[in-house]
């Protein structure tokens, strides 16, 4: 972590950047504190019913942690970040009282119904994209993924599918 903290140094250009990385600027001084805090916080959003409060802070954190992590983010972090800021306005719990409860209950289904319009949207998107580009209609993408030798490995997948196997 330190050898990335020297790559992918956070300094806050004005005080809503400090406050928006406050965990990042514990970081350094304090890693161990960092990560227990996070696992802390993943546990008891587990353990209890998910909140507003608890949604903002995993949201809070994952901002953060991306923005550590930026030389090597691709778009499922930024996808994650997007549904965590959807999912703040998810919980209905604690419940308010009269019509405001009718609003938290509303907010929350339309919440709910952007992260499905944006799900949608990002598969729709994949696979016009899949549809139109030339490394997917001539197979290349296909044999790119396949020969990756980090990702699968000969016994698993060639041999098995091939029946090489087989006795």
């Amino acid at each position: 972590m330190k050898d990335l903290m020297v790559y992918a140094p956070v300094s806050p250009a004005n005080s809503w950047s400090k406050l928006l990385f406050a965990p990042l600027l514990i970081l350094p001084h304090y890693p161990n504190a960092f990560w227990i805090c996070f696992v802390l916080l993943l546990v008891t959003a587990l353990a209890i019913r998910l909140n507003y409060i608890t949604a903002f802070l995993i949201f809070w954190f994952s901002i953060s942690y991306s923005r550590l992590l930026f030389p090597v983010l691709n778009g499922s972090d930024l996808v994650l970040n997007l549904f965590l800021m959807i999912g703040v306005l998810i919980p209905v719990s604690p419940s308010w009282k009269g019509l405001a409860r009718d609003y938290q209950i509303y907010l929350s289904h339309y919440a709910v119904l952007l992260i499905r319009v944006e799900l949608a949207l990002i598969y729709f998107l994949s696979g016009f994209d899949k549809l139109i580009t030339e490394a997917w209609q001539n197979g290349a993408a296909i044999f790119s993924v396949v020969n990756l030798d980090f990702l699968l490995t000969r016994f698993l997948v060639f041999h098995w599918i091939s029946g090489n196997w087989l006795p």
